[in-house]
C-alpha cells in the first residue's frame, strides 16, 4: 500500500507491544518492530462511536521517537469475496512518539486538524 513515516527507538529496546493508557481503556496501539522498523496501529473511537484504526508504517529506528504520517484505510468487508482495488488510503495527520523508558513513552498527534499528546504505557499481564 506504499505507507511509511519516520520513526526511532533505541534499537536495544524492542518496542514491539500493545500500547495503551491505563487511564483511558478503550484505544490503544499496537507496535511491531521487526529489523530497523516499527509498524504502528493504532485503534480508536470516533465522536460517534465508530471504530477507527490508524497506521504508520515503515519507522525507521533510529534514537527515542518515532514521527511519520497517519493514515486512514476503507475498503470492503473481510470475506471469501474480498476485492483489495477497493482498498483506499488517506493521510489524515500525523504521529510523535517519544519512548522516556523501555516501558512509557508520551504520545503526540494530529488526526485531521486535532492535536493532543497522551501518555502511554507498555500493557503489561
Amino acid at each position: 500500500m506504499g505507507l511509511s513515516c519516520t520513526c526511532a527507538t533505541t534499537e536495544s529496546t524492542d518496542q514491539s507491544d500493545l500500547w495503551w493508557n491505563p487511564n483511558e481503556s478503550g484505544w490503544g496501539m499496537a507496535m511491531a518492530q521487526q529489523t530497523g522498523n516499527i509498524f504502528l496501529a493504532w485503534y480508536v473511537y470516533q465522536s460517534n462511536g465508530q471504530p477507527t484504526w490508524y497506521v504508520a508504517s515503515n519507522c525507521s529506528i533510529n534514537a527515542d521517537t518515532c514521527s511519520g504520517n497517519l493514515y486512514a484505510t476503507t475498503g470492503p468487508a473481510f470475506g471469501p469475496t474480498f476485492d483489495p482495488t477497493q482498498v483506499h488510503v488517506t493521510t489524515v495527520g500525523t504521529i510523535f512518539v517519544n519512548f522516556t523508558d523501555p516501558n512509557n513513552a508520551t504520545l503526540t498527534y494530529t488526526v485531521n486538524g486535532v492535536s493532543g499528546t497522551k501518555n502511554i504505557t507498555r500493557e503489561l499481564f
